[in-house]
């Protein structure tokens, strides 16, 4: 189950928006973590500041990446933001509504049709909802305690770390060293 909220706290069951607090925050930072290699742990910047600040109007990329950026926080795993979602696509432009829009969706490789997928980036107009890109390719938004979204990790490597190796695709990945 995902339960971004720490604690219910009088939001009537529906979780808390607020990922320093989040119950994914500590599981993906403890448990999840401890999971990872020693080797690829050094690769990671584990004090990166993630932008995860809030928004409940205007829905482009360039609106989410500026409000995600209001708020800060500092850890090793987190999730990916809307914005992380828009810029990954060739076909979304900085006027595309990704909450009505699914041409975020086109020649995008975080895009995945099999589920909806949570973000680390909170509905400021309710503290109850999370925005999450769902199955059709749009971002919209949830109840923080929904369990249907699914979870990705987000890492974030050090500047030093280089592609030795690997096209990035699943049957060829990647090859990194330090």
């Amino acid at each position: 189950q995902f339960d971004l909220n720490a604690s219910n706290g009088g939001h009537g069951g529906y979780g808390y928006n607020d990922w320093s607090q989040a119950k994914l925050k500590t599981t993906l930072n403890s448990t999840y973590w401890n999971t990872i290699s020693s080797t690829y742990k050094a690769m990671v910047d584990q004090s990166h500041s993630w932008g995860i600040g809030g928004i409940s109007s205007g829905f482009t990329r360039s609106q989410f990446y500026s409000a995600e950026n209001n708020t800060r926080w500092t850890g090793k795993v987190g999730l990916m933001t809307p914005a992380d979602y828009g810029y990954a696509s060739t076909s979304c432009t900085d006027s595309t509504n990704m909450n009505s829009s699914a041409d975020c969706k086109n020649n995008n490789w975080i895009y995945n049709s099999s589920y909806h997928q949570w973000t680390i980036t909170p509905y400021s107009g309710n503290s109850s909802l999370v925005w999450y890109v769902n199955a059709d390719g749009i971002v919209d938004n949830g109840n923080a305690n929904w369990t249907r979204p699914g979870v990705r990790p987000v890492l974030y490597l050090k500047s030093s770390i280089k592609i030795t190796g690997g096209t990035g695709t699943s049957s060829d990945p990647y090859k990194l060293s330090s």
